[in-house]
């Protein structure tokens, strides 16, 4: 089976915090720019945000058409996670940070560990600062 015919989900936790509203945009045309395209993202919004943050969301949504669960109130990391859970419509399930770029062939290169029998793939990361430079791995 190939790889482009496997459904998956992936799910991103967010809430309002200057990391994360400022690599949120990054983060969403990251997983949209991949070599595999989930079939289903779900973006769960730990509790409220202000207009400009909301809008951003919003926007984001319209241009890639993803699912967005609100919070009304903050639920807290594992909560949200088990909320986004009960919506994924897949098997498979990726999980990606609000304020992380995922590298371009991410999913490409994790699903076949996935499906070769694995319940927990990871990786390791690189950091940046504030301006993007290169901190360490």
């Amino acid at each position: 089976m190939e790889l482009k015919n496997i459904k998956f989900s992936v799910v991103l936790p967010i809430l309002e915090r200057e990391d994360i509203v400022k690599g949120f945009p990054l983060a969403i045309k990251s997983i949209f720019e991949n070599t595999l395209i989930p079939d289903q993202l779900i973006v769960i919004v730990d509790g409220l945000v202000g207009q400009s943050f909301k809008k951003i969301i919003v926007n984001s949504e319209k241009k890639y058409l993803f699912d967005v669960i609100w919070c009304n109130k903050k639920v807290g990391l594992d909560n949200a996670l088990n909320i986004a859970l009960t919506k994924c419509k897949n098997d498979i399930v990726f999980r990606a940070d609000g304020d992380d770029f995922n590298l371009k062939n991410r999913f490409e290169m994790q699903l076949p560990y996935l499906l070769a029998g694995y319940d927990v793939v990871g990786s390791s990361i690189d950091e940046y600062d504030e301006n993007g430079n290169f901190l360490s791995s």
